[in-house]
């Protein structure tokens, strides 16, 4: 099949680029012809990955973003795609009414929030679901995103699907259990640099309880881009001699340290389906998470692979690492993991059944397609911000992301 993947992101550094960097690979590895279509404010490198890639650069004014989205339709409509795969681009997402009517539409739900909160997940959600009447399957990537979706989108019920990510293993990297025992400290890694969304907040206030200093069995591995001044700076972490920080780090970098970890800490506030949970399962780390409503806790709790903590409680959190320094219970969790990982995680289990959903049309089968532009074309919907925060124009895109408000394009074609 000719298949076009679309996506906000590029590349295995994280988040919907690892998504799509995963199928993308695993989707050729079957004999599929892959076209991965990405729209970002940020320029990239598109030379360096190993499968076609048509960028589109996000820019500033209505006028520009409709040549954008014209030029991306071009690109489409001349690759002929049987299936397209939609994971956060609202470029692709616009196009979805002028695509030949044979053509089997699938779009990936990357973020779900139910009640109030200041990130972009509920934005990421209405733009999963912009053109619903032309899309196939919405995939969900948690339980609690598919009956929170099927019960406030009553409209879509029959389109949702729930499919937990899939990933490669990184088996080479994999240290025998065995060898771990053996260690002298109980090693943990926290990915979530100072992002209070990723809780790091909770993970030092956790330390502050334990008196960190004083638990000499411990090494914390600290990844993440810190602040310049204050408690997440590499002064105001450095007080702790038992954290070492890492910075950003690539995908690989992150998987070697990964690797040699006893647990992975994630006491998120908000999460969707963790890749990094996925890769510490592939690797025989016990999770420690939280309970917010995500994959995450889901996925440890059928698992029975950790612990799962309640979200924001830093004192629940202290007393799960000093389990963890006391080694309660880690190779069972790390071996359970593991097993849970190959049985219902690994890409090839993934990917088989987003094969059957690209092989099935919905049954109400989808109108003659629309002549370019389709009406109702939209502006990216996660512009960064520029300046103050309390400018008009990134107050507006604020309320936008709260209350999940896609930026209409008003340019007109016609002019």
């Amino acid at each position: 099949m000719r298949i076009i993947i679309g996506t906000s992101g590029l590349g295995a550094d994280g988040g919907i680029g690892s998504y799509v960097d995963e199928i993308a690979k695993w989707l050729i590895s079957q004999n599929h012809e892959v076209l991965v279509c990405c729209a970002s404010v940020t320029q990239m490198n598109v030379s360096k990955y190993p499968y076609p890639i048509v960028f589109t650069q996000v820019m500033n004014s209505n006028k520009e973003e409709f040549i954008s989205i014209k030029e991306l339709y071009e690109n489409v409509i001349s690759f002929q795609p049987d299936v397209v795969i939609n994971n956060d681009n609202i470029y692709l997402s616009n196009l979805f009414p002028v695509l030949d009517s044979k053509c089997i539409r699938i779009s990936v739900v990357h973020g779900y929030r139910e009640h109030f909160g200041w990130d972009a997940h509920k934005i990421i959600n209405v733009a999963a679901i912009y053109n619903h009447s032309y899309i196939d399957w919405i995939i969900t990537i948690s339980n609690y995103m598919y009956l929170g979706m099927n019960k406030r989108f009553r409209f879509i019920q029959n389109q949702l699907k729930f499919l937990y990510n899939g990933i490669y293993p990184f088996e080479e990297l994999f240290i025998p259990y065995k060898i771990r025992n053996n260690d002298k400290e109980i090693k943990i890694l926290f990915a979530g640099g100072r992002k209070q969304e990723k809780g790091a907040d909770i993970l030092l206030n956790a330390f502050k309880k334990l008196n960190l200093d004083n638990v000499s069995k411990l090494k914390i591995f600290w990844a993440g881009s810190l602040s310049e001044k204050g408690p997440f700076s590499k002064k105001g972490l450095d007080k702790f001699k038992n954290i070492e920080l890492l910075g950003k780090m690539n995908r690989n970098d992150l998987m070697s340290i990964l690797a040699k970890c006893h647990y992975l800490i994630m006491p998120s506030r908000i999460e969707a389906c963790p890749m990094l949970l996925l890769e510490a399962m592939s690797l025989g780390v016990a999770p420690i998470v939280s309970d917010c409503d995500s994959a995450m806790k889901e996925i440890v709790a059928k698992a029975n692979c950790g612990v799962i903590i309640k979200r924001n409680n830093y004192n629940a959190l202290a007393e799960a690492i000093k389990g963890a320094v006391n080694g309660l219970a880690w190779e069972e969790n790390a071996k359970r993991a593991k097993e849970f990982f190959y049985a219902n995680l690994h890409i090839n289990i993934y990917g088989k059944k987003l094969i059957e959903l690209c092989q099935t049309p919905r049954n109400k089968r989808l109108g003659k397609a629309l002549p370019f532009p389709p009406p109702n074309l939209m502006c990216f919907h996660r512009k960064p911000y520029i300046g103050s925060k309390l400018s008009f124009n990134n107050i507006i895109q604020r309320y936008r992301y709260i209350y999940g408000v896609l930026p209409k394009n008003k340019f007109n074609n016609q002019n």
